[in-house]
């Protein structure tokens, strides 16, 4: 930041059912400790959206569901599994090629 000056905006008004909607959604994560009280002050304000209701019932019946055991799952998918460790170099070699195949 180029300066330690607090952001500040000023919130958009909402509806009386939009404001309790807001703090139930708050209440929600606070207790599902998603979010934490905090004393800071910098603020932004909230923009509520709607969400699209989606059928995806007809999709879903048309999705071949491949539910299969894979014996040693967690050697097999080690190489790749390796791939995503923080700070690991990203080598796609024959042993990550290898398991790929095997779960496919």
């Amino acid at each position: 930041m180029k300066n330690e000056e607090p952001i500040y905006q000023r919130s958009r008004r909402l509806s009386q059912k939009e404001k309790e909607e807001v703090a139930r959604q708050i209440e929600e994560w606070l207790g599902e400790k998603i979010i934490q009280l905090s004393c800071s002050e910098f603020t932004s304000f909230i923009v509520l959206v709607k969400k699209k209701a989606v059928d995806f019932r007809q999709i879903n019946e048309r999705i071949v569901k491949d539910r299969r055991f894979i014996a040693g799952y967690a050697l097999v998918a080690k190489p790749l599994s390796d791939l995503l460790k923080k700070d690991a170099k990203f080598v796609f070699g024959e042993a990550q090629q290898l398991a790929f195949h095997q779960q496919v």
